[in-house]
């Protein structure tokens, strides 16, 4: 039986990687807006925003793209692994 100390930090452990995960996936969006989404950014309104689909970055033909892409999805697979493994349930912030 795990104790509660230990719960905690494994939920410490999933915060901080849903957070890498989120700073990673606004890194891909800059990426995108310098590289595939160059020419569409200049055609936006300014101040205008809009939000990126994951997809989006998969289907990406930048090869930078595809490495944080496959970072991502290896963290949310462990994310995932730790939650199962652990019987923790994430509360919303």
């Amino acid at each position: 039986m795990q104790t509660e100390a230990y719960k905690a930090s494994v939920r410490n452990a999933l915060n901080n990687l849903i957070k890498a995960n989120e700073s990673i996936f606004n890194t891909m969006a800059g990426i995108a807006m310098q590289g595939d989404l160059k020419d569409w950014d200049g055609l936006k309104p300014y101040n205008e925003s809009h939000e990126f689909d994951f997809q989006l970055f998969k289907a990406s033909t930048d090869k930078n793209l595809h490495l944080l892409v496959q970072i991502v999805e290896k963290i949310d697979h462990s994310i995932n692994n730790l939650i199962s493994i652990n019987n923790i349930t994430l509360e919303e912030e």
